[in-house]
């Protein structure tokens, strides 16, 4: 998550990529449990799309945010980002 700030262009280039493929996987991974009548892993409201900024918080108040015992080095950015988008954004009535 460091690299999103890096001074390197290059480097800051492909962490935005990385984040890109997070979201576009997390929403087409969403979109196909809604197509098979499945329960959505997040519901984002309407008026607040997702972006690759809002994503990179999302990351890292998940990750910086959950008691140390829950912080596993085992994780990577892609399974935060579905945790915290299921935190942040949980659907109504429990659809999850």
């Amino acid at each position: 998550m460091n690299s999103i700030n890096s001074p390197d262009p290059t480097v800051r280039a492909v962490a935005e990529t990385y984040l890109n493929g997070i979201m576009d996987a997390s929403m087409y991974m969403n979109a196909m449990l809604g197509a098979n009548n499945k329960p959505l892993a997040f519901c984002l409201p309407s008026k607040q799309p997702l972006n690759r900024q809002r994503l990179a918080d999302i990351i890292a108040d998940t990750y910086h945010n959950a008691p140390t015992d829950k912080q596993d080095p085992t994780l990577n950015a892609g399974m935060i980002a579905i945790i915290g988008l299921t935190n942040t954004y949980p659907c109504p009535g429990g659809q999850q």
